[in-house]
C-alpha cells in the first residue's frame, strides 16, 4: 500500500492552448503540503420513476456532468509559482534580464477558450510570451497547464491520474509566525483521466523536470507594510477569485470552458491591538495600500493591492495572560475612472537561468 511520502504531484504548461495538450514544457515538481483534487461528478438519483417494487432499480442512477479539479497547498518557489500564476492572471509582464522579474495582474477582457495555438508576445511591451498583451482591447490566448498526480507503486489498476486543461480559478497565500509562505490554488479542468507512470523515470529529478532548487519563502523573511507604514503581523492571508462558471453544453460531460466573472481579491491580517487607526479607517471608508513581500536571497515575491477599503476590525480577547490581537479584513478594488487599473499586481524575481524573459511561457521542452 502506497503512502504519502511515495507519491508527487507536477504540472506542465499546454504551449499549444487551451483544449489541446500534445506540446509540453518542462515538469515543475510541488513541494506539497496537501491535495484534494477529485474527479467531481454529478451523480443523479431518479427515484421518482414509476416503476413496480419497493426497491431503487440501478436505472435510476446516472453520472451527469463531471467537472475534475480541486485545490492542493504547496510551499512556493521563485521559478513553481510562475506557471500557477500565470493559468490564474492569464497574462505577464517580464524582463530579460538574467534576474528575470515578472508581473502579473488580472486582464481585463475574457480569455479565449478555442484552444488557439500559444504563440508568443512581446514580453517588454506589456504582455508575455503565448499570452497576448495587457489592456490591448484583444483576448488573451487561454494559459493552461497538465496536472499529473503519481500514488505510488500499486498492485493492480493505474498508479496515477492526469488532468488536463487546467486553469487556476481562485489563488491563496497564507503566512504565519513559525510557517513557510503558503500558496493554495484551486483549479478547474478541462478534462481526466487515469494513467500509469514509472517509478524511477517519472521521479523527480527526471529527464523533464524536478523540484526546484530555489529556496522556500520563510515567515521571517516576509513584511507586511500599509500605506508605506510597516507593522509587527502575526499572520497574513490574501484570497484571489475569478469567479469562473462552468459552461456545460450538449455533447460534452465536462465543461467546454470556465467563463470568467468579476475579480475579487480580500484577505486580512492579523497583529496586536494598539492601532486603532484601522478601525477609524473603518468608520471613514478611507483608502488604503497594502504590501507583502518575501525575499530570500535573490529571490523575491511581492503582492501589491494598490486600493483596499477596510472591513470592521475586531480586537481578540482570549484570556488574561494573553495579548490582545486585532484581525483587520479588507477588499481590494479597482478604479471607476480607470477600467484597467488591477485591485492586485504580483511581482515576482527569479535567478533560474531557464526562466529569462521569452522562454517562461511557453518554456522549451528540456
Amino acid at each position: 500500500m502506497p503512502r504519502g511520502w511515495e507519491s508527487w504531484l507536477r504540472y506542465r504548461g499546454q504551449k499549444d492552448g487551451y483544449g489541446a495538450a500534445a506540446d509540453l514544457t518542462r515538469a515543475f515538481y510541488f513541494y506539497l503540503d496537501s491535495e484534494s483534487l477529485a474527479i467531481n461528478p454529478t451523480i443523479k438519483e431518479n427515484t421518482a420513476k414509476i416503476v413496480k417494487g419497493r426497491a431503487i432499480v440501478e436505472e435510476a442512477r446516472s453520472i451527469q456532468q463531471q467537472e475534475p479539479g480541486g485545490q492542493f497547498t504547496f510551499q512556493p518557489r521563485s521559478d513553481d509559482i510562475l506557471g500557477i500564476l500565470a493559468a490564474h492572471f492569464q497574462c505577464y509582464r517580464s524582463t530579460e534580464n538574467a534576474t528575470s522579474i515578472y508581473w502579473f495582474n488580472p486582464v481585463a477582457e475574457q480569455p479565449d477558450w478555442s484552444g488557439t495555438l500559444v504563440t508568443g508576445g512581446d514580453p517588454n511591451d506589456g504582455g508575455g510570451p503565448g499570452t497576448g498583451t495587457y489592456n490591448d482591447g484583444e483576448t488573451t490566448d487561454t494559459c493552461c497547464f497538465v496536472l499529473e498526480q503519481y500514488y505510488g507503486k500499486v498492485t493492480d489498476g493505474s498508479n496515477g491520474r492526469r488532468f488536463v486543461d487546467c486553469v487556476v480559478s481562485d489563488i491563496e497565500f497564507s503566512a504565519a509566525v513559525g510557517e513557510e509562505l503558503q500558496c493554495t490554488p484551486t483549479v478547474k479542468a478541462g478534462s481526466f483521466a487515469l494513467c500509469d507512470f514509472d517509478a524511477v523515470t517519472d521521479a523527480p529529478p527526471c529527464d523533464i523536470g524536478s523540484l526546484s532548487d530555489r529556496g522556500a519563502f520563510r515567515y521571517y523573511e516576509g513584511t507586511v507594510t500599509v500605506a508605506g507604514a510597516q507593522y509587527d503581523v502575526n499572520s497574513f492571508r490574501l484570497t484571489c477569485s475569478n469567479n469562473m462558471d462552468s459552461k456545460l453544453v450538449l455533447g460534452k460531460q465536462n465543461p467546454a470552458s470556465y467563463p470568467f466573472g468579476r475579480y475579487v481579491a480580500s484577505g486580512e491580517f492579523e497583529l496586536e491591538f494598539g492601532y486603532g487607526s484601522f478601525v477609524h479607517q473603518f468608520l471613514a471608508e478611507n483608502d488604503g495600500i497594502v504590501n507583502l513581500t518575501f525575499k530570500r536571497a535573490a529571490e523575491t515575491l511581492t503582492i501589491t493591492l494598490p486600493l483596499v477599503r477596510y472591513n470592521e476590525p475586531t480586537a481578540n480577547v482570549s484570556s488574561g495572560e494573553d495579548l490582545i490581537n486585532q484581525t483587520v479584513p479588507f477588499v481590494a478594488y479597482g478604479r471607476a475612472d480607470n477600467a484597467n487599473a488591477p485591485p492586485i499586481e504580483v511581482m515576482v524575481i527569479t535567478t533560474d537561468p531557464e526562466l529569462t524573459g521569452t522562454v517562461f511561457w511557453p518554456l522549451p521542452a528540456p
